[in-house]
């Protein structure tokens, strides 16, 4: 619940900084950030943490993650299933030897028939900033971008 809290977060963020309609459908957001989406990320440094407590040399947390990285009754457990299956893998190993592309995945996939408002958007976001220059009425201008952002 939290991690959604977190994730909801950074794409408000990011809808700040471009100053876009509260409304902006997501899979629009990830493409104007120059960093991979806080999900992905987190989820790849989750791997990488279970990936050491797998190969831990202290026996007892050896101990201790064998026995609940299969077990659905604990969290840890239900974290690992959950992943395996939201990235279609078969087993942890698998899940921790893709890790690095997990880590850079895309969470929003656009369609190749969209990629044209990321580059709208982005265009219309600077000319409302003044970064660009447009001979754009600021009203017309709010209302384009709201309409590609949310159709």
């Amino acid at each position: 619940m939290e991690h959604l809290k977190l994730n909801r977060s950074w794409n408000t963020a990011l809808k700040i900084i471009w100053d876009l309609p509260h409304s902006t459908h997501t899979r629009f957001l990830e493409p104007l950030s120059p960093v991979h989406h806080l999900e992905s990320v987190l989820t790849g440094r989750y791997i990488g943490f279970v990936h050491n407590l797998s190969k831990s040399a202290k026996p007892f947390i050896n101990l201790l993650f064998n026995s609940c990285s299969s077990d659905l009754g604990c969290q840890t457990g239900q974290n690992i299933q959950f992943l395996i299956l939201k990235h279609s893998k078969l087993t942890l190993a698998d899940l921790i030897a893709d890790r690095d592309t997990i880590k850079k995945a895309t969470v929003s996939p656009i369609s190749e028939n969209e990629k044209w408002k990321i580059i709208m958007i982005e265009e219309l976001s600077l000319v409302g900033k003044g970064h660009l220059e447009a001979d754009f009425d600021e009203q017309l201008l709010v209302e384009i971008l709201d309409y590609i952002c949310t159709d």
